[in-house]
């Protein structure tokens, strides 16, 4: 009996260990900038970005009539000012896909008209990609190595997203999904004693 209680214990941790590894590697969520409305002026950028924990490795899809609309990521003072004439990255093709690749703030405008002075820009605050062990609670930073350019074309899930809920919220609920299989996997390896190590 204790040599089964022993075995038990190490198959747990293996797995655990395992888990922990591998929960990273599909940590990254995709949001809709604005929701259903998407980068306009009738859109509430400021609280839509207060709502949503941006991190790095996450992806933010900016859907708009390019006709009416483009995406400027620019500096902070640009920003504050309105000033589109030293753009960081200018995006006008009415789905702009922005992979966040490192911590700190980020800042978009619109220069078309007066869009940005109505309203029409955006500051998020991107964090530290994160793991979160779901078994014992623990959190840990991890290191994300950033990409030499922005991806210009949806990662998979940007063009099913929920239209109705966004695609943050759609990337956390597989991140629910993917607890539970790994909690199912735990208590298969801890159930069945045919499997061995």
């Amino acid at each position: 009996m204790v040599e089964f209680r022993s075995k038990w214990k190490v198959k747990a941790i293996v797995v655990i260990i395992i888990t922990s590894v591998l929960f990273p590697c599909v940590s990254a969520s995709t949001y809709m900038v604005g929701k259903e409305t998407g980068w306009n002026l009738i859109s509430n950028l400021h609280d839509w970005a207060a709502a949503n924990p941006f991190t790095a490795g996450d992806f933010l899809v900016f859907l708009y009539n390019q006709s009416a609309n483009d995406v400027l990521e620019v500096q902070h003072l640009d920003y504050l000012n309105c000033n589109a004439s030293h753009p960081i990255r200018t995006y006008n093709s009415g789905k702009t896909v922005v992979k966040l690749t490192q911590p700190g703030p980020m800042y978009f405008i619109c220069s078309r008209g007066d869009h940005c002075k109505r309203g029409l820009r955006l500051h998020i605050q991107v964090k530290s990609q994160l793991s979160y062990d779901s078994i014992n609670g623990i959190t840990t930073p991890t290191t994300i190595s950033p990409s030499s350019s922005p991806t210009t074309s949806p990662p998979s899930d940007a063009t099913s997203a929920h239209p109705r809920y966004g695609a943050g919220e759609v990337g956390k609920s597989l991140h629910v999904g993917y607890v539970l299989v790994i909690i199912v996997l735990v208590m298969l390896v801890l159930c069945c004693p045919i499997v061995s190590f």
